[in-house]
């Protein structure tokens, strides 16, 4: 794992500007660093690479990695797990071909120079990386499947990319500005949505996509390799349960076992739910030695579920770690969290996630993590309302139809919220808390739904919600905070159900193998029960949960929200109404909060934390 940077300008600059881009990255890559400078027809070009050492050790896996006859240089972001059998092809196809190293960044360079492009459709990994081809004097961007490694890339005249925004901001004489659509619909979601960030000008590269940029023309074109995937249900597959999580089964013990490659201590972190649950205990079945799981803890006992991944470390005898989060951890994380994070991101897992990767960094230097579970397989609470509101659809047809008679029975009238909220419960969009925003933000923006699914081909609408929710909240929200939170100490995460493989199978299943009258993940549960007590299988779901309103509460965060509402500071910001003072004073002077309303006013602090960082 490791951060890139680089840039194409038309005018010459100080060879420091790559050298502060580089270390700006320096915590995603703590064990080598290296820069490439070029210069044609009067564009000037630099790259830089941070390392961290997974994959051979020695100084042969060294970037920019340039090719045996200079004409493609690379620098690599990643981890291709099927880098071996790509190493073979490459040899069958020119046996003369010769390899100095063991990494797969080697294999990468070889075969795109065989390949060209299309080497892209063979990976199997989590990547983002940029090749720069000489001959034809153009520059490549490439980023995962699902989004697990970041690319952000600015586009005026010049071209800047990297890793992080911070390295990006480096580049001198670039203008940037909020983008105030992105406010708004920040304090709805508490993430930005890809391809947009917080400034205008600089952009998310989505999701299996590569940018071609032509160094001749100044040209640039987005072109999509791969699309999350759509089966039609009379093409699903006609198997039955207990053969779908055999197949299942073996697909994840597939994909852990190419993540457990490495040349440094490989953990998992461990929740004690199903997820987490699965890949540690197929992790343990592979290891000889006992493998390192890695937990969080609260003195809140509503949030805390240590006893459960202790429990389940009992059964496969891992080396277990726990660690317990306190008010003095959340004080300094909070402070360290907008350092990590570019952005405003107000996922508050992100704090948890941020200790336990600090934490397991001790031991080891590679986590396996269960993120993408809950999408693909049906997993979270919002799951079943939706299948409530599809339950009902007829009813709801009469009601729309008839729903001011007074002689429809009381208990169908009342089914009437379930007609107005409609496809807003599969377009994740809460009316109750679009008005709160609307509320509190500047009077000129406003958030804006995420409009997609009636674009998704689903005809079940639970499934259709998941389809969103994984091809928007998992790669924006979920991989961006374990990217963040790993990488700030140098760790690397992997995620075994992000394999495309495991992605494209889930998709292939009839929607009653992963949710069914409200028994989530239902074909994982069934594997699950090989290796533990059902007890632990059917426990409700908690995740890194947090209790953020014992957290605010504090002095300390107390005083800094009334430091964030002060009418003058309001003024001169100019990105929020008066109206936000309202709200937070209520949650100061200790009224206990709607969840929404809780969930603006961290998402609001956490705004505040992270402009005060970045741009006062």
């Amino acid at each position: 794992m490791c951060g890139i940077c680089g840039y194409v300008v038309n005018h010459a600059i100080d060879s420091s500007v790559l050298c502060n881009m580089n270390n700006s990255l320096a915590h995603r890559g703590p064990d080598d660093t290296g820069l490439y400078y070029d210069e044609y027809n009067g564009k000037y070009l630099g790259l830089g690479h941070r390392r961290l050492s997974i994959l051979d050790l020695s100084i042969d896996g060294h970037q920019p990695m340039i090719s045996d006859d200079n004409s493609i240089i690379l620098v690599f972001n990643g981890e291709i797990y099927n880098y071996k059998q790509l190493k073979t092809e490459i040899l069958m196809f020119n046996p003369n071909i010769n390899f100095i190293s063991n990494t797969d960044t080697e294999v990468l360079l070889k075969g795109w120079m065989i390949f060209g492009v299309n080497v892209i459709n063979k990976l199997n990994g989590m990547f983002s990386f940029c090749v720069y081809d000489l001959s034809k004097r153009k520059m490549y961007l490439v980023r995962d499947r699902m989004g697990q490694k970041p690319l952000y890339y600015y586009k005026d005249d010049i071209l800047v990319f990297a890793s992080e925004i911070k390295a990006i901001k480096c580049m001198p004489d670039i203008e940037l500005e909020i983008n105030k659509q992105e406010v708004s619909n920040y304090m709805y979601y508490g993430y930005i949505d890809s391809p947009n960030t917080i400034y205008n000008n600089i952009y998310k590269l989505p999701q299996g996509s590569y940018l071609e940029y032509d160094l001749c023309s100044n040209d640039y074109e987005i072109k999509q390799y791969w699309n999350y995937p759509y089966v039609k249900e009379e093409k699903r597959l006609k198997v039955s349960e207990n053969e779908a999580a055999m197949r299942l089964e073996k697909l994840l013990y597939d994909s852990i076992e190419k993540r457990l490659v490495a040349d440094v201590p490989v953990g998992t972190f461990l929740s004690g739910g199903i997820d987490s649950s699965i890949i540690s205990c197929i992790a343990q079945r592979i290891k000889v030695e006992p493998i390192d799981t890695f937990t969080i803890s609260f003195d809140n006992k509503k949030y805390d579920e240590s006893s459960f991944a202790k429990e389940v470390a009992d059964i496969i005898g891992s080396n277990h770690h726990e660690i317990k989060v306190n008010q003095e951890d959340f004080n300094y994380l909070l402070e360290e969290m907008v350092d990590y994070f570019d952005e405003p991101f107000a996922d508050p897992s992100e704090i948890v996630t941020m200790l336990v990767s600090e934490y397991a960094k001790k031991t080891v230097s590679v986590v396996l993590s269960g993120d993408g579970g809950d999408e693909l397989f049906g997993g979270y609470e919002i799951y079943d309302s939706v299948a409530k509101y599809q339950n009902n659809l007829a009813v709801i047809e009469i009601i729309k139809k008839y729903g001011k008679s007074k002689y429809l029975p009381k208990k169908i009238r009342n089914i009437n919220r379930w007609a107005n909220m409609g496809a807003n419960v599969i377009d994740a969009w809460n009316f109750e808390r679009g008005n709160l925003v609307n509320m509190v933000v500047d009077s000129e923006i406003r958030p804006q739904p995420r409009s997609i699914s009636h674009d998704l081909k689903e005809k079940d609408l639970v499934e259709r919600r998941m389809h969103l929710d994984a091809v928007k909240y998992l790669p924006d929200d979920i991989l961006v905070k374990i990217d963040r939170a790993s990488m700030r100490c140098s760790l690397e995460a992997r995620s075994p159900f992000m394999d495309h493989h495991i992605v494209e199978y889930a998709a292939s299943l009839p929607i009653e193998y992963k949710y069914v009258h409200n028994n989530k993940k239902k074909i994982l549960k069934k594997i699950l029960s090989k290796y533990v007590p059902q007890k632990i299988i059917e426990r409700p779901k908690m995740g890194f949960a947090v209790p953020i309103k014992d957290f605010l509460r504090s002095e300390t965060q107390k005083e800094k929200l009334r430091k964030y509402i002060d009418a003058e500071f309001l003024k001169i910001q100019g990105l929020f109404s008066m109206n936000i003072r309202i709200l937070i004073e209520r949650f100061l002077q200790g009224e206990d909060l709607f969840q929404y309303e809780m969930d603006v006013v961290w998402n609001y602090y956490v705004f505040q934390l992270w402009y005060e960082r970045w741009e006062l």
